[in-house]
């Protein structure tokens, strides 16, 4: 079941990604859309397994690519885990 979930447009290639957070929160996982945004194209890949994460944001600044996400503590205060990629 996915839960909280994103969307993220890349900007150099204008591909659309769909970001969830799935399997009760313990797996986030990446979905390529099509270009018309409203399906899958059936390339996908799961991140941060294990680490149970929700409210999941991508950004890019630059040449780097950016995540920000949730613990799972609903509203009670939490870290915020994060990573970042260079193109490539």
């Amino acid at each position: 079941m996915a839960r909280d979930m994103t969307l993220f447009v890349d900007k150099k290639s204008t591909t659309a990604y769909l970001i969830t957070s799935s399997e009760d929160n313990a797996v986030m996982h990446i979905n390529e859309l099509t270009s018309n945004y409203t399906s899958f194209t059936g390339k996908w890949k799961p991140i941060f397994q294990g680490r149970y994460m929700e409210a999941p944001t991508i950004f890019q600044r630059g040449e780097k690519y950016y995540f920000i996400g949730s613990g799972r503590t609903a509203w009670e205060t939490n870290y915020f885990p994060y990573a970042q990629s260079g193109i490539g």
